[in-house]
């Protein structure tokens, strides 16, 4: 298991499940409106991910607030350098898509894996820093897609429906948000 599965699975061991199906429901309806909770995420469930890896004799309580840490550093600088960030997190993103799209397809780790990553990081950070609105609903949806599927019970047949009809549901919602949004805004301001 890895890619963006084990990268759930970790964030879900650190926080517990029903937090970990909470936080991918937030990023599934409202990724796009909370761009900084984006970067938060991605930015915790990084630390947690590499910490387990290169760390693994880092105990649970200081892998949590080195994670936290992070997490909150992630939104901080969101808000304060967006436009940098966005080409972060979107690599992140993107890559952590990608891999989690080969692990699915079976691949065994190696170039594939090497090239999934690069093509979805960069992929993934083009998106987010040139189509930002819409490429914050893909992303944000995607990852809470995959939050909430690896922590509700879903056979292994009916997992990449799961994953693509909730992340569906998710882009869906939030773009038709956002154009009601901006719809309401322009008949205010005529």
């Amino acid at each position: 298991m890895s890619g963006l599965s084990e990268l759930a699975s970790d964030l879900g061991a650190t926080l517990g499940g029903p937090l970990a199906i909470a936080a991918g429901l937030v990023l599934l309806l409202f990724g796009r409106r909370l761009y900084w909770l984006l970067a938060a995420a991605v930015g915790f469930v990084v630390v947690v991910t590499l910490s387990r890896r290169l760390l693994p004799e880092l105990d649970e309580g200081t892998l949590l607030w080195a994670s936290l840490l992070c997490g909150v550093a992630g939104a901080f600088v969101a808000v304060l350098a967006q436009r940098l960030l966005l080409g972060v997190v979107g690599g992140l993103a993107g890559a952590v898509i990608a891999l989690w799209q080969v692990q699915q397809l079976g691949m065994e780790r190696g170039l594939a894996w090497l090239v999934a990553a690069v093509v979805g990081g960069l992929v993934g950070g083009w998106l987010l820093s040139r189509l930002f609105e819409v490429a914050l609903a893909v992303l944000s949806s995607l990852l809470g897609a995959q939050l909430v599927i690896d922590h509700v019970p879903v056979a292994p047949r009916w997992q990449l429906a799961a994953y693509l009809g909730l992340a569906g549901v998710g882009i869906l919602f939030q773009l038709l948000r956002s154009r009601r949004r901006k719809k309401h805004e322009r008949r205010r301001s005529s």
